[in-house]
């Protein structure tokens, strides 16, 4: 074959590379990847369907009001909840209880001066002392927001640990803020409840049946009074 014949071969195969090269050379585009939508955020954790179990009780409704001449009685409809499960809306009581077992609870905010505890009076009288699980090293810590407190209704004069007498107990299975009830750990390691520890009140850990109660270790045991119902 003449050089004449194969130069438009030659010119023809280089054309062809030429084309090939530019095909091959261009990047190539990754596949569209769409993102599934993120999940919804995993719903708060809420003790609705338990308080179905629970009846509901105002703090209006613990008291006949205003009392009368045998001074306050229960209504008829917390003497029917005695012994069985409630559920409050309330807040605690800015105070330091002695026993790490328990805090004061009102429908309204308020706040007692632990120096006027056993002086005067400025609680409200529809108070409940809310008990919980003791855990040691712990006691409850005060909390501005509304809370649900769920638990069995026990009714009648009990003297607790600081010698106050209570009448409204809820011996508490459950605390939730407010109505959305949330479930809520109020107890807190003492070590880190400085207004607690800077108040100088003793921290009481109630023993079990028969045991001797434990305080905190920087105050020393002192006698638990005795109780009555």
């Amino acid at each position: 074959m003449s050089s004449q014949n194969s130069l438009p071969i030659l010119l023809s195969l280089i054309a062809v590379g030429s084309v090939a090269m530019m095909v091959l050379s261009r990047p190539v585009e990754a596949p569209l990847v769409t993102t599934p939508p993120r999940a919804a955020a995993a719903a708060a954790p809420t003790l609705e369907p338990l308080a179905q179990d629970y009846e509901p009780l105002a703090f209006e409704e613990i008291y006949q009001l205003p009392a009368g001449p045998r001074g306050l009685e229960f209504t008829s409809r917390a003497q029917a909840l005695k012994g069985r499960k409630v559920r409050l809306e309330g807040f605690m009581v800015r105070h330091f209880h002695e026993d790490a077992g328990l805090f004061l609870f009102a429908g309204v905010p308020a706040m007692h001066n632990q120096a006027e505890y056993m002086l005067a009076d400025s609680l409200p009288v529809s108070l409940v002392h809310v008990r919980l699980p003791v855990i040691p090293g712990r006691a409850p810590s005060w909390r501005p927001e509304r809370l649900t407190v769920l638990g069995t209704l026990e009714l009648g004069s009990h003297q607790e640990l600081d010698g106050r007498l209570s009448h409204v107990r809820v011996i508490a299975d459950h605390i939730a803020l407010g109505s959305r009830l949330e479930p809520v750990e109020l107890r807190r390691p003492l070590a880190l409840q400085r207004d607690r520890m800077a108040s100088g009140v003793r921290t009481v850990f109630r023993p079990e049946e028969g045991a001797s109660p434990q305080t905190h270790p920087n105050i020393h045991p002192t006698p638990t009074p005795s109780s009555s119902r």
